[in-house]
């Protein structure tokens, strides 16, 4: 164990300078000598290419000597190269089997690993309750993706009842540990009151501890609140700059309202041309509520020719995903005849389903409509 100790020490510079050279001569000398934590020190030293040229067969062979011997982390490290087919073929079968043994001798990271694969359902069948019960062992060492994902377990249900306070109590462990995650999900948490009181001051710390990290939903709900004054006054030119990160990296919803700042001229000129492009990117993604605005925009011609057949076709996706301006708009278009034929019977089930959503404006047009009907 000497030797060991001293590769320690000199891998981590524990009395000064770090001396990697020298510390893969000690754990060589004490893997030799049969020392399972050197072995595993060692198999750690070619995997990494650390202070030796990357080497997986010969790491996954360390692996296998300190496994022998009993090391959880000689069996964790195992199980990972199993799981990621390094040196040798992929088997997530097999890796559970270690991730199994070294989870039973303490390992926190091979606990975790079994979690994730009863969460996901990894070759073993799918189990909240198993992944729940891995993932309190891991969490209880200290492990920071086990807290975010115990927290999430909570907070969903998942193995275990919902528990807010428990959740908000393992994700701020996981948030307090630096997993973006956790400060993303606990500042959601804080923004609607779920389990803690609301605190728009620490939302919006949270959102931009996340946000630095590159949490992109973080950026995303940083910027809403900078813009509406949440925690902080209002800072629009802020609110834009973190909504346009977001909206490049592809978060639809900030898309949106990317081409929002665009269209009403909000820290930035007003361009149509931009917000139409921002609309439409938000659309190919799936956002119903932009596919709307594109459409009012291709309806009005703001920014484009006007274009009713493709107004028209945005409109009605958006409708069919129960979108209430989507409807409106598709009520509207029937109603005139813009972009398809004129069928009343159609109008009129739009704007009804339009109002029943909520869209109030569309209640004029239905009313002048029907009372031209003879037979409503």
């Amino acid at each position: 164990m000497a030797l060991t100790r001293a590769g320690y020490v000199s891998e981590y510079g524990l009395q000064g300078e770090v001396k990697l050279q020298q510390a893969y001569e000690f754990y060589t000398q004490a893997a030799l000598a049969g020392e399972p934590i050197a072995q595993n020190n060692l198999g750690l030293m070619f995997y990494r290419g650390t202070a030796v040229p990357k080497n997986y067969q010969r790491a996954l062979v360390l692996f296998s000597l300190s496994a022998k011997q009993g090391s959880a982390d000689g069996l964790y490290h195992l199980g990972m190269m199993h799981e990621n087919g390094l040196g040798i073929q992929a088997s997530q079968e097999t890796a559970n089997s270690y991730y199994l043994a070294a989870a039973e001798r303490g390992s926190a990271s091979a606990q975790l690993s079994l979690g994730l694969a009863y969460k996901y359902g990894r070759a073993l069948e799918q189990n909240h309750e198993s992944a729940a019960y891995w993932f309190s062992l891991a969490a209880k060492q200290n492990d920071v993706s086990a807290q975010f994902h115990l927290a999430d377990a909570y907070d969903r249900g998942l193995g275990v009842d919902v528990d807010l306070q428990q959740a908000a109590y393992w994700y701020s462990r996981s948030a307090e540990n630096g997993d973006s995650r956790a400060q993303y999900a606990l500042a959601w948490q804080y923004e609607f009151g779920r389990g803690v009181a609301q605190d728009f001051t620490k939302a919006q710390q949270l959102y931009r501890l996340a946000a630095l990290q590159h949490h992109m939903s973080a950026k995303y709900r940083l910027g809403l609140q900078l813009l509406r004054g949440q925690g902080s006054d209002f800072e629009f030119e802020q609110a834009f700059e973190w909504i346009k990160q977001a909206a490049e990296e592809g978060h639809s919803d900030a898309q949106l309202q990317l081409g929002a700042f665009y269209f009403s001229g909000l820290s930035v000129p007003v361009n149509y041309r931009l917000a139409l492009k921002w609309f439409n990117t938000a659309a190919a993604a799936g956002n119903d509520f932009a596919k709307y605005r594109a459409a009012q925009m291709y309806l009005a011609g703001i920014g484009v020719p006007v274009n009713e057949a493709k107004a028209f076709k945005l409109a009605l996706s958006a409708a069919q995903a129960d979108e209430m301006g989507g409807h409106y708009l598709v009520g509207r278009m029937y109603y005139k005849g813009w972009g398809t034929a004129i069928d009343n019977n159609k109008a009129i089930e739009h704007l009804s389903q339009a109002i029943a959503l909520g869209y109030v404006n569309a209640t004029g047009e239905l009313n002048m409509l029907k009372s031209q009907r003879s037979d409503i």
